[in-house]
């Protein structure tokens, strides 16, 4: 089904697609390349929390305009792709096999691709490249470092009281059993988006914070948020709500530590490696609060091959920050043996 007029608001055009992977269902966003380019590869976006595919729409533009199919799934969790209650679906194992079955159904033979990642979508793809590196040629990150599992588990609770971590102090509250609750409704979530994408109140006070999180009293006195225009964020809250008016599953991300961990430490007794070998790219925003540019210091060590740039942007940086961070992508890729042969 093709969603011309949802497509011209974005900036490119797109097919709307599903994945049936084992017990889940994955909507997923199709953008072929300009019809003048030279077809250079496939590409795959994988977005962070609460945002959605549409969310990459100045990536995706770029990437087509370079020749790149462009897949963009709804992870788990979002809109119209499978919501799950219980947490093992959202680990990063589990979600990245779910991605790499995806991958594999659209690559032609012998392919391999692009994959790209912010906020959440981020440990998925640092765990896919890992665990399927002859998918990928090059991966581009955002926001979050590659990070190796410790020898033991320390949970977040006790790693604040030590006083290590204290920017994820709000992930305390994400984590709380309930929070779906907060959020049922087209109204509430439509607050909590303008929270998260740095609204503000009528006289400037923000909704979130990384200290303690949401500040339930100023929710509902949000304005639209800078970075999810108006357009954009019906979009969200029509996909969000209109099949369940609770976010099932949304906050169950901050809900795996412990699982990711273990999934890791297995990973790494049955030989499993952190080493990334091939091109890879990160980048961090400046401002950004919930995940400092400082938390990426000695990510070098597990890479080959790694490219590190700093931009002036908070969280948000593919959206604030747009220009620049394509600016940034569009030469890294350009230097790519593998996009010019």
């Amino acid at each position: 089904m093709s969603t011309l007029g949802l497509a011209a608001s974005l900036g490119f055009d797109y097919t709307d697609e599903y994945a049936h992977i084992g017990n889940n269902t994955y909507h997923y966003l199709r953008a072929e390349p300009d019809n003048d380019k030279k077809y250079a590869g496939t590409a795959l976006f994988v977005h962070g929390w609460p945002d959605m595919a549409y969310g990459w729409h100045n990536q995706i533009s770029l990437l087509t305009s370079l020749g790149y199919r462009v897949i963009a799934p709804n992870m788990l969790g979002y809109g119209q792709s499978s919501r799950h209650a219980s947490l093992k679906p959202y680990t990063h194992k589990n979600l990245a096999n779910d991605l790499s079955q995806l991958l594999q159904a659209v690559l032609k033979d012998g392919e391999k691709g692009i994959i790209v990642g912010h906020d959440w979508g981020a440990p998925v793809v640092w765990s896919l490249v890992v665990r399927y590196p002859k998918l990928f040629k090059a991966v581009i990150n955002l926001s979050v470092p590659h990070f190796t599992p410790a020898a033991e588990y320390v949970d977040l609770a006790d790693a604040i009281e030590a006083g290590q971590r204290t920017f994820q102090r709000y992930m305390l509250q994400f984590r709380q059993p309930g929070m779906e609750e907060r959020f049922r409704g087209a109204d509430k979530f439509r607050h909590m988006l303008r929270a998260i994408y740095e609204g503000t109140t009528a006289d400037g006070q923000f909704g979130i914070n990384n200290t303690n999180g949401f500040n339930f009293d100023l929710l509902d006195q949000m304005q639209v948020a800078p970075f999810l225009p108006q357009d954009l964020e019906d979009i969200y809250v029509r996909e969000m709500t209109s099949h369940s008016d609770l976010p099932v599953g949304l906050f169950n991300y901050y809900r795996t530590a412990r699982l990711d961990w273990e999934d890791e430490i297995a990973w790494q007794n049955n030989g499993g490696s952190w080493q990334i070998d091939i091109p890879s790219l990160f980048i961090c925003g400046q401002r950004d609060q919930f995940v400092p540019c400082q938390t990426a210091q000695g990510m070098e060590r597990n890479f080959k091959d790694l490219q590190k740039f700093e931009v002036d942007s908070g969280h948000w940086i593919q959206i604030e920050a747009h220009d620049k961070v394509n600016e940034i992508i569009q030469h890294w890729i350009g230097s790519l043996k593998c996009h010019k042969q």
